[in-house]
């Protein structure tokens, strides 16, 4: 079984059976209904069922099939299911308690939160805070490998969109490995290895958010209180001055400190817009004048 995220099967639940799976005809009339009474029935209290909610087509059938299993404590899904459309997320909802992660293998998944939405297909990772409610979607033919981790384990702003980012990039390349590997040799780890390697996965995580959401509490309002004293000090008084003399060029060693990019804007994006201004008169820190 090729996986887009590695060459190396993911070992979900080991080699249990799944923890669900079912079919259920398109055309039945009670299909949602039988699709959730099948799912408490095979899973019991095991793998909590979200609000589902199938298409209905004149003929095939839909098929759901999860292996599930923890790893150092996070709860670790291999999924496979047909386009359904359902909710997650939410105080006292589906996983309402976790930050959730989507490895897409095949097909897609789809998220939407009031006016935010992500749309993650085969070979990207999606991060979500499922503290929120989301409207959830798959495609026909959708596999992934999900895990979940408590929302206070790293620092990802609540409120901000959901990020996705390709599994080929390094900090995704990265988190993958680890856990991959985790589901091969977890249960064989003595406690002091099981918490280092935990602690090191949460550190994983909290890179690959890093890398595309900006949550320093402290430095961004900082650079963003300087910029304004500089513009609300000098705007007025030089009717020449350009955007290209604003802090996004500047060469203040402050501005230049950060390793995280703007809210909204991707790493790569920012470091361009900084690039692009370089032949711009030199802007100077008020804390640097």
């Amino acid at each position: 079984m090729d996986d887009t995220a590695g060459t190396t099967p993911w070992q979900v639940g080991g080699t249990t059976a799944p923890v669900v799976d079912i079919v259920v005809a398109n055309a039945d009339e009670s299909r949602n209904r039988v699709l959730l009474d099948e799912w408490r029935r095979q899973a019991g209290g095991s793998l909590q069922v979200p609000p589902l909610s199938l298409p209905r087509h004149s003929e095939g059938a839909y098929r759901v099939r999860i292996h599930a299993g923890h790893v150092l404590g996070f709860p670790l899904e291999h999924q496979y299911s047909d386009a359904i459309a359902g909710r997650t997320g939410g105080p006292g909802g589906h996983h309402g308690d976790l930050i959730v992660v989507h490895a897409v293998l095949s097909g897609e998944w789809r998220f939407t939160s009031g006016s935010r939405h992500a749309r993650a297909r085969a070979g990207t990772v999606c991060v979500r805070r499922n503290d929120e409610p989301w409207v959830m979607e798959t495609g026909r033919g959708t596999r992934a490998v999900a895990v979940g981790l408590p929302v206070d384990a790293i620092r990802f702003p609540s409120g901000g969109p959901a990020v996705v980012v390709e599994q080929r990039s390094p900090a995704a390349r990265l988190l993958l490995a680890q856990l991959r590997l985790l589901t091969q040799v977890a249960d064989d780890l003595g406690p002091a290895a099981a918490v280092a390697a935990r602690n090191a996965t949460i550190e994983l995580f909290q890179g690959l958010v890093n890398d595309q959401v900006v949550d320093d509490a402290e430095l961004v309002p900082a650079l963003v209180e300087a910029a304004k004293e500089y513009i609300e000090t000098r705007l007025l008084t030089e009717p020449d001055l350009s955007a290209r003399t604003s802090p996004a060029s500047s060469t203040c060693p402050c501005a230049r400190s950060t390793v995280r990019s703007p809210r909204g804007l991707r790493r790569r994006s920012w470091r361009t817009s900084v690039n692009d201004a370089s032949t711009a008169p030199a802007w100077t820190c008020p804390a640097h004048a």
